[in-house]
C-alpha cells in the first residue's frame, strides 16, 4: 500500500514539475504578446501629449496593456517596418505610404487637427505665393511633404521648438504646423499670419501581424467617446 502511495505522489509531482516547468516557459512570451509597445512620437507638445494620456486611459480601462515609447519619427516607421514596435498612436491615413503592407490603419479616428501655414509676411496666405522662399516642416511629418510634393527650398526641424525657431530668426518665410500645435505657441506665434491649407484625421496604426486584435482598440476608443470624453480633454489631477 505505501509503495502505491509512494508512486501515486511521485506521479503527482512529476506532473506538478511539467506544469510549472510549461507554465514558466510560456508565461513570459504570452505576456510579451498581451502587452503591446506603441511609439507617443505625437507627444512633441502638450495638446498632442495629451491625446497619448487619454488613449492610455482608454486602453488601461478596456484592460488592454500598451507600453508607449518615445520614438523620433524617422526611427519609428523604420521599427515598425522591421517588426520591431507594434503600433503607433496619432498617424494620418497618408502614413500608409511610409509603412505598406507593415501595419494597418484602426479605423477609429483619435480626432482631426488642420494643417496651416505660418508666416511673419502678411502676403504668404498659400504655397503659391510663397513661390521659392524657404519653407520650414518638422522632420518626419508626412502630411507636410505631401503637401510640398517635392518643393525646393524645404529646411526640415528635428522638433517643434527649432522648426519655431527657425522662423522667428527670418531663415525661413513660413513653416507648416497643426491648429493645435499653433494654440500652444501663441506667444511664440504672436502677430503671424496663420492660413487653413489641409484637415487631418490621426488614427491609431498597428503591426499587420497583430491586425486580429484591432477591433478590441477600436472598441476600446469608442467606449472612451460613449463616456462623452474626447481625446484632447484634460485629464483629472493634470494641469
Amino acid at each position: 500500500m505505501m509503495l502505491t502511495t509512494d508512486r501515486i505522489i511521485s506521479a503527482y509531482f512529476k506532473t506538478l514539475a511539467v506544469f510549472v516547468v510549461s507554465t514558466l516557459a510560456i508565461s513570459p512570451a504570452a505576456r510579451a504578446e498581451e502587452c503591446l509597445e506603441f511609439s507617443n512620437t505625437a507627444a512633441t507638445t502638450p495638446g498632442l501629449k495629451l491625446v497619448v494620456e487619454n488613449l492610455s486611459v482608454a486602453l488601461r480601462e478596456a484592460e488592454i496593456c500598451v507600453n508607449f515609447l518615445p520614438y523620433p519619427l524617422k526611427r519609428e516607421t523604420i521599427e515598425l517596418i522591421q517588426g520591431r514596435l507594434d503600433g503607433a498612436a496619432m498617424r494620418e491615413r497618408s502614413f500608409g505610404e511610409l509603412v505598406g503592407d507593415a501595419a494597418y490603419m484602426i479605423p477609429e479616428p483619435l480626432g482631426s487637427t488642420t494643417g496651416l501655414l505660418v508666416s511673419f509676411d502678411p502676403e504668404l496666405t498659400s504655397l503659391e505665393t510663397l513661390e521659392m522662399k524657404g519653407i520650414g516642416i518638422r522632420l518626419g511629418a508626412k502630411w507636410s511633404s505631401d503637401i510640398l510634393n517635392e518643393r525646393m527650398n524645404v529646411s526640415n526641424a528635428p522638433s517643434i521648438k527649432s522648426l519655431v525657431a527657425m522662423l522667428r530668426h527670418k531663415r525661413v518665410a513660413a513653416i507648416l504646423i497643426t491648429d493645435r500645435t499653433a494654440k500652444e505657441l501663441e506667444m511664440e506665434l504672436a502677430g503671424a499670419t496663420v492660413t487653413r491649407i489641409v484637415d487631418l484625421t490621426r488614427y491609431t496604426w498597428i503591426r499587420s501581424d497583430l491586425k486580429h486584435r484591432a477591433e478590441e482598440i477600436a472598441q476600446a476608443i469608442r467606449a472612451y467617446r460613449a463616456k462623452g470624453r474626447t481625446f484632447f480633454d484634460p485629464l483629472p489631477g493634470k494641469n
